[in-house]
């Protein structure tokens, strides 16, 4: 909680109290309360000197001014000089408004070439052969009209396969074309690795035998929605930049070795990322699309944003990254996702 969210609070508090006993003069006036009861005696005390009444006045006055003083000086930190630096932009599975099919390597280029996002995100699953196969989804049928899972085909028999998707057709791609696409491209990846319950009791080890230096050197960044994954990444491969994915938080960020957080954004708030920040850990903000709930992410502090709409980001975040005062006041009240 932000010290003007404290003094939110006690001005509720006040204000509440204040409504009570101006609610209590006007029952008076209006006769509205009960008479005094018999056995209440009242105490009678001296009136107070003029010189004494003078002085409380004096000192309430003072303190008005203090906490008014107070009050201002913190409304005027805090929401004139937000968290306004730019967020990293991320392509959500290497697409730009339906630009092409997802997780494909002609996406990669046409949204890597024209929107430049910093990191790219994709999926990779891994095949009945042990390979990886660049492709989402846990079922081949939504896309390709095969009612197969990725891990209940070879590699091979998976690159044969037209994914169709937003109007436009391309073929399933392995990873290492997609990885040597990236490196042509000097385009830097967020491989997010989605585990399944039948993968190989070396899957894990076998990806970074064969793809960490690889990684490393491009600058890749690896999540997960698997928790237990990215803590074996970091035991494994502790220089490697792992993340952790949370379909949402309810009581703030995990404990653990990762490197950065992904939250989805509806749930997400500046405590949430404050807290994360004091565990030295980034947070990334999975899918805004549109130009205000871009500019909430980034006054609560987000250090990424991963989105399926990069021109939008690009567009609001172009130029000066202050955002005008009215939208402060409301991103800070409305205080979630």
């Amino acid at each position: 909680m932000t010290l003007l969210q404290i003094l939110w609070v006690v001005n509720i508090v006040l204000s509440t109290v204040s409504i009570f006993f101006i609610t209590v003069d006007y029952m008076k006036e209006g006769n509205f309360l009960l008479d005094r009861l018999s056995w209440f005696i009242p105490i009678h005390r001296p009136a107070p000197s003029l010189n004494k009444k003078r002085l409380k006045d004096v000192m309430i006055g003072i303190l008005i001014l203090l906490v008014i003083s107070f009050v201002t000086q913190a409304n005027v930190a805090f929401l004139s000089n937000p968290r306004v630096a730019r967020p990293i932009g991320v392509s959500h599975r290497g697409v730009d408004n339906k630009n092409g099919v997802q997780n494909t390597i002609a996406s990669l280029k046409k949204t890597s070439q024209t929107t430049h996002p910093k990191f790219v995100e994709m999926d990779i699953q891994e095949t009945k052969d042990h390979q990886f196969v660049v492709y989402h989804d846990y079922n081949l049928k939504a896309l390709t009209g095969v009612n197969e899972k990725p891990n209940q085909l070879t590699l091979s028999q998976l690159t044969k396969l037209t994914i169709h998707e937003n109007k436009q057709t391309a073929t399933i791609v392995s990873f290492d074309d997609y990885l040597a696409a990236a490196q042509k491209l000097n385009q830097r990846l967020m491989i997010e690795i989605k585990p399944n319950k039948e993968d190989s009791p070396e899957m894990l080890t076998n990806f970074l035998n064969k793809y960490q230096d690889k990684i490393l050197k491009a600058g890749h960044v690896i999540q997960s929605l698997s928790y237990d994954i990215i803590e074996q990444i970091k035991e494994l491969s502790p220089t490697v930049t792992a993340g952790y994915i949370m379909p949402f938080s309810l009581v703030g960020p995990p404990t653990g070795k990762m490197d950065f957080l992904t939250i989805e954004y509806t749930t997400l708030n500046a405590k949430f990322i404050d807290s994360a920040h004091a565990q030295g850990k980034q947070v990334f903000a999975w899918t805004p699309n549109d130009e205000d709930t871009m500019s909430r992410m980034q006054f609560y502090g987000v250090d990424g944003i991963i989105t399926d709409q990069m021109q939008v980001l690009n567009q609001t975040f172009k130029g000066t990254t202050r955002l005008n005062y009215s939208d402060q006041l409301f991103f800070f009240t409305i205080g979630i996702g």
